[in-house]
């Protein structure tokens, strides 16, 4: 398969996306694709930018599972 220059995959596992927002609703997968979409920063790693991100969702409260995710960008 070719993959085009630039591209990114994510590997993860589920506690990056079931999460407990800080308003009492549980994310779902679907909950969590719009946050791979949104454009990278170039002054942070991708891995780093999308934890910020779901923290913010959870608020103060530690996650309930693991966070692992990997972002392999494709040159």
């Amino acid at each position: 398969t070719a993959v085009p220059s630039g591209s990114t995959l994510f590997l993860f596992s589920d506690g990056v996306f079931e999460i407990v927002a800080e308003d009492g609703r549980r994310w779902e997968l679907g909950d969590f694709v719009p946050l791979l979409q949104e454009p990278a920063r170039p002054e942070m790693p991708e891995p780093e930018r999308i934890y910020d991100r779901v923290r913010s969702v959870v608020g103060t409260r530690p996650l309930d599972d693991d966070f692992s995710l990997m972002a392999i960008t494709f040159l």
